[in-house]
């Protein structure tokens, strides 16, 4: 007789993709994480999504199922549940028959075809140099007024490095006529920058209005590539950091799309001493203290998904500084505690990994008590060679314990016990 703990564990640890596939008709193309949902009637929209590092889906449509937030997420049990209209017991008993040959009737599955996007008057794209052009224009109509100077400041950057990294105030719409005159003197269309938009029936393209603290970030090659932009004030559950955009804009009356910046990868080499290591980490901010601290360039991921490309700007970051050999990952001390940020530090290392075999990578850990980011520990223990502070784990080592641990981290994450995962990863680490 197989216990039921064991058909749960194993109905938890198939893949949401698979199960996607079998159970929903969903045939997700290469790196495709989006559909339409599964669960009811849609119209053209993409309104369902997976997380293969997560392995759980999100059901974006607002089912009446539950969802109180405006979406569902979950496993692939969670999964069955939704599609049938089973309870727990049932759903793990299916999936258990399902895949071991058992079940007597097998459901009818409509496959669903998945929706590629379509992007809408989508002007041409700008080389990196006219972006940064753009930009460039943009902050310079921009002020820096002492409310953004003075949270600069308490954050310990100085008056120089404020300027250095061209910090300013988000403006108002004042500019808007000498903005689009600037742009098309340049000859730039300014609906073609991320963040500007033209409505059917105006002359000058907007944008609106953000209190904010613009950060632009700057490539390895020298251009600015998107502006980010800092909230003063925000609400429980919004972030606050969002991206100059005009990507997918809706108003009341009508709807348009406009153009994203992506998600760039930032690069900071303003003071370089150490020219064999290489830090990379989460933010802007994290990104000039390593820099300042310890003299060495560092790349900045603005999201810790968000490193597509890293080979191709690792590549570039080898050329300016061919004796690089070691690359330390700087997250936030609290970051192993989240499967899914962990999961993207393990495929992050993976992916250089691949491109720079030759290369010496190893994750930065330390206790957070003595400060949650990098800029922190910084701050509070003058270094990262402080000794019993802070301490280097082999990625690869980090790598394959994590895979291991996966499973385990999962049932903590789904049985609701998320503080556990961090302290409980620490320990199978060491050991």
């Amino acid at each position: 007789m197989i216990k039921f703990a064991d058909k749960k564990l194993f109905a938890h640890s198939l893949k949401i993709e698979r199960v996607c596939r079998d159970l929903g008709g969903i045939e997700f193309r290469g790196s495709s994480t989006s559909s339409q949902s599964p669960f009811r009637a849609n119209t053209n929209n993409n309104a369902f999504s997976i997380s293969r590092s997560l392995n759980v889906f999100t059901d974006w449509g607002n089912p009446s199922i539950d969802g109180p937030g405006g979406y569902v997420r979950g496993d692939p049990i969670d999964f069955v549940r939704y599609k049938f209209g089973y309870d727990f017991v049932q759903a793990v008993n299916f999936l258990w028959d399902y895949y071991h040959g058992n079940s007597t009737a097998k459901p009818n599955i409509e496959k669903i075809t998945v929706v590629e996007k379509v992007e809408r008057n989508e002007k041409p794209d700008l080389t990196p140099e006219k972006l940064d052009e753009a930009y460039k224009i943009f902050l310079k109509l921009s002020s820096l007024d002492n409310r953004t100077m003075d949270a600069l400041l308490e954050r310990r950057l100085s008056k120089e490095e404020i300027s250095y990294y061209g910090f300013k105030t988000f403006p108002k719409r004042v500019i808007k006529s000498e903005l689009n005159r600037l742009l098309r003197e340049s000859e730039i269309s300014p609906e073609a920058v991320p963040g500007l938009y033209l409505r059917n029936g105006d002359t000058d393209a907007s944008f609106n209005f953000h209190d904010a603290i613009i950060l632009p970030v700057t490539t390895v090659d020298g251009f600015i590539a998107g502006l980010q932009l800092r909230f003063f004030n925000t609400t429980e559950g919004t972030s606050r950091y969002i991206w100059f955009s005009s990507n997918k804009f809706t108003y009341p009356k009508y709807q348009f799309d406009g153009k994203s910046p992506g998600t760039p990868l930032g690069f900071v080499d303003k003071e370089v001493k150490n020219t064999t290591t290489l830090f990379i980490t989460e933010g802007l901010f994290k990104a000039i203290a390593i820099n300042k601290c310890y003299g060495c360039p560092v790349i900045s991921v603005q999201g810790v998904g968000n490193y597509a490309g890293i080979d191709k700007t690792l590549e570039k970051v080898l050329k300016k500084y061919p004796h690089i050999n070691r690359i330390l990952i700087a997250y936030d001390a609290d970051f192993i505690g989240n499967i899914s940020v962990t999961s993207h530090a393990v495929r992050l290392y993976q992916t250089m990994q691949t491109a720079f075999p030759n290369m010496k990578y190893q994750y930065v850990m330390w206790d957070e008590k003595y400060g949650k980011g990098f800029d922190d520990l910084i701050v509070s223990t003058g270094g990262w060679n402080v000794k019993n502070i802070v301490s280097t784990v082999d990625m690869e080592m980090f790598s394959e314990a994590f895979e291991q641990f996966r499973p385990i981290g999962m049932e903590l994450f789904t049985d609701g016990r998320k503080d556990e995962i961090g302290p409980a990863f620490k320990k199978y680490l060491i050991h």
